[in-house]
């Protein structure tokens, strides 16, 4: 027998599961920041302008979520991939840098500086890595539940996937 209120079973256990993705961001967003000022601090007391030691400790907050072990090689590589990603117009509205000068800040010295300060926050950087698994795991659950998330554009072939998922929750057993 159809039962429709299983549609607003699979909501309430979406919400819940955004809800859990909320508590573990936050707490994420705690620990990047500590470490982030702490490599902020060092970068400005090295000698690096400010708007350079944003640039970088900005991107580094992407290269800190990423799955890879943290090594001074892969902190290197993604600040590098990260500032080449970023787009021109914004890095020159954002830090006042050219993407060429703004790689040019990406040295070996200053990503040994990076590691050591995130050594010393060991504990701290793999609960970072734990949080970030865990976020991604949540996060494919709740687009698996509903086959569209938050953000996502909305065209024909997502709402056809909705309805047909809400049916089948309707339709089971």
């Amino acid at each position: 027998m159809p039962n429709p209120e299983r549609i607003l079973q699979k909501l309430d256990e979406y919400y819940k599961l955004k809800a859990k993705i909320g508590e573990l961001s936050s707490e994420e967003l705690s620990l990047c920041g500590k470490i982030l000022r702490t490599v902020k601090r060092m970068l400005l007391k090295s000698g690096l302008e400010e708007n350079v030691a944003n640039l970088i400790t900005d991107r580094l907050w992407f290269v800190f979520r990423s799955p890879e072990e943290l090594s001074v090689e892969n902190i290197k590589q993604g600040l590098i991939r990260e500032i080449a990603e970023y787009p021109d117009d914004l890095m020159q509205d954002n830090y006042g840098l050219t993407k060429g000068e703004a790689l040019n800040y990406v040295t070996d010295d200053v990503c040994k500086q990076i590691f050591e300060v995130c050594d010393r926050f060991r504990k701290d950087m793999d609960k970072v890595k734990e949080l970030s698994r865990e976020i991604s795991e949540l996060s494919r659950a709740t687009r698996e539940i509903f086959g569209i998330d938050w953000g996502d554009k909305i065209t024909l072939d997502r709402i056809v996937r909705l309805i047909y998922k809400c049916i089948k929750y309707a339709l089971e057993d």
